[in-house]
C-alpha cells in the first residue's frame, strides 16, 4: 500500500478496540520509534510505533492512539490505530470511550505541558 492510500486509510476509518487492545495518551516520545503513552488509570508504560508508519503520520504529545496489549517486559504493545476528532467522537457516542479521558480533547494536555515547560 502506497503512502498517500495509507494515510487515507488511517484517517478515513473509524476504529473500535477489541478485548486486547487499549486506548491510551501519548505522554512523550523518548526516541526512534517509541512513544510513552498513559491509560486511563495513568500508569505509563512505552509502546512500538509500527516502521511502515514511522515517516508518514506524527504522533503529537497529547494525541490519542489505539495500542496492541503484549506481555513484552520492555515494551508494552504496539500502536494499531492514531485517534483523530472524528475518530474520538465516534468513540464517545458509542460508549467506548475510557472515563479517565473525559473530555477526549487534546489542547488541555497541551496546556498543561505548556505549563510545566514555564516553571
Amino acid at each position: 500500500m502506497g503512502r498517500g492510500r495509507r494515510v487515507e486509510a488511517i484517517l478515513s476509518e473509524f476504529p473500535e478496540p477489541s478485548a486486547s487492545q487499549l486506548i491510551v495518551r501519548v505522554s512523550g516520545t523518548p526516541g526512534s520509534n517509541l512513544l510513552r503513552v498513559e491509560d486511563a488509570s495513568g500508569c505509563e508504560v512505552t509502546v512500538r510505533l509500527p516502521s511502515k508508519t514511522k515517516n508518514t503520520i506524527w504522533v503529537r504529545t497529547g494525541g490519542f492512539l489505539i495500542i496492541n496489549v503484549t506481555t513484552d517486559v520492555e515494551e508494552y504493545g504496539d500502536v494499531a490505530h492514531f485517534l483523530y476528532k472524528d475518530q474520538i467522537r465516534y468513540l464517545q457516542t458509542r460508549g467506548l470511550w475510557p472515563a479517565g479521558f473525559a473530555s477526549g480533547d487534546r489542547s488541555d494536555t497541551h496546556r498543561e505541558a505548556v505549563r510545566k515547560l514555564a516553571l
